[in-house]
């Protein structure tokens, strides 16, 4: 765990379940304090009081940033959280966000310039929530590549199926038009960000995007699939499948739910979010071998306490807003491509 100085942190909103994983994380830290919460929505105050957040609750998100906090911890609905992360970067709050953290170009422009201009002076950072690349599965397979093992990398292919869970556990704004922001820029996000970790390089263009309504015509508007095409740096090809389109219940327990596929000049790989194992198959190798895994590598909450305190991280600023840029990129590519 890395150490914390003391830091006042503070919710703005509770709109998704993922931000609640940090109350508890952040109780356990030393030096960290919950000090305050904003949410305008009654269901959602009460499901955080639920959910053991005890601190006081403010009347407005003003109110909020103008309370003496280091960190803003942001779960707000999707679409409105670039406001909320703009107005505390503009106070000099550093800004902790479950993913994504915006979902329009204009609104990652203002950020990217906020954060720009404490890249080599002490200012405010940001933190996202991602905590696929350094699972013991995926920490695993990053240093298998790293070793050389697998050769040159050729083709990477993974799977992000997700479950629907229309008026099922997802909250009811998840499907309001405008507030999720799509597909590719919730889901794939996660593959951006891992990818540039595995391959040691970051992402060098995307090929094809598409995304599109698929068995859900209760929600027309909503692109429930997406797939998409992207180069690395290192001339590695990537295709990537990242849908809506799992069973509920098993979703997440399935080899579907991140499941990568690595080739290499030297042999393959396969491994996945869920899996207790890496397997690896070499050249000349006459059935594929398990790997252990590795212990869990350094998250994003300690690499965005160590970026705030002016240490190198993997989880730095300046390479959350480029995983964000590429999403959304293809994200807005997809949205304004005709369909075929």
């Amino acid at each position: 765990m890395t150490p914390c100085p003391p830091l006042a942190f503070a919710f703005a909103g509770f709109r998704h379940p993922h931000v609640f994983s940090l109350v508890e994380r952040i109780r356990q830290t030393p030096g960290a304090t919950l000090v305050a919460a904003w949410e305008e929505d009654e269901a959602a105050r009460a499901l955080a009081r639920e959910k053991g957040v005890d601190c006081p609750f403010v009347e407005s998100l003003q109110d909020l940033l103008n309370l003496p906090i280091q960190v803003l911890v942001v779960g707000e609905v999707y679409a409105r959280r670039e406001a909320v992360i703009i107005a505390a970067l503009k106070k000099g709050i550093h800004v902790l966000s479950d993913k994504p953290f915006c979902t329009s170009l204009d609104g990652w422009s203002q950020i990217d310039c906020l954060c720009s201009k404490s890249k080599n002076i002490p200012g405010p950072k940001l933190g996202c929530m991602f905590d696929l690349g350094t699972c013991p599965p995926m920490a695993t397979a990053s240093r298998l590549v790293k070793e050389g093992t697998l050769g040159e990398l050729l083709s990477i292919q993974f799977n992000g199926m997700h479950p629907l869970n229309y008026h099922k556990g997802r909250p009811d704004w998840y499907f309001q038009e405008g507030m999720h922001g799509g597909t590719i820029n919730d889901l794939a996000c996660h593959a951006f960000d891992f990818l540039p970790r595995l391959c040691g390089c970051p992402v060098d263009n995307f090929t094809y995007v598409k995304t599109f309504n698929q068995h859900f015509p209760e929600c027309p508007h909503f692109q429930n699939v997406a797939h998409i095409a992207f180069g690395m740096e290192c001339g590695t090809q990537v295709t990537g499948d990242v849908s809506y389109t799992a069973p509920r219940g098993s979703a997440f327990a399935l080899p579907s739910y991140w499941r990568f596929t690595v080739t290499g000049t030297k042999g393959w790989m396969e491994f996945s979010y869920a899996g207790k194992e890496v397997l690896l198959a070499l050249e000349d190798d006459p059935a594929p071998r398990a790997i252990p895994l590795d212990p869990q590598g350094e998250d994003y909450f300690d690499g965005f306490l160590k970026e705030i305190q002016g240490q190198e991280s993997d989880f730095s600023t300046e390479r959350l807003l480029k995983t964000a840029w590429w999403c959304l990129r293809a994200q807005a590519h997809a949205d304004h491509t005709p369909d075929i």
